[in-house]
């Protein structure tokens, strides 16, 4: 079983709350205020030891989406070139604020 460690815990509030704060807690689906995060590449065993655990909890992964087809519609784990594009965007803005409607764009150039 996977326990995470207390900086690990502390950051992955941390980027909740972040996104949350900047999306104004909204599906950016539907526009319906939410408290569900949706992850663009999957919280799993496999995916943090293959991402590490500051990609798949950093913001920029993570979007508020409602349960079920919104939440399915920003799963990007299967699709190699746009998680590319969302860790080299981490990499390179991982600082800036930017808005899920923005990140979703720019992946799916």
């Amino acid at each position: 079983m996977y326990k995470a460690s207390k900086l690990e815990k502390e950051y992955r509030q941390q980027q909740c709350e972040l996104r949350y704060n900047i999306d104004q807690g909204k599906c950016q689906v539907c526009g319906l205020f939410r408290k569900t995060l949706a992850h663009r590449i999957a919280k799993t065993k496999g995916n943090i030891k293959k991402w590490g655990w500051y990609i798949i909890y950093h913001n920029f992964n993570l979007t508020i989406a409602c349960n079920g087809d919104h939440n399915d519609s920003f799963n990007i784990g299967m699709k190699d070139l746009k998680c590319q594009k969302l860790i080299e965007l981490i990499k390179t803005r991982g600082n800036e604020k930017l808005t899920s409607k923005f990140i979703t764009r720019y992946i799916n150039e």
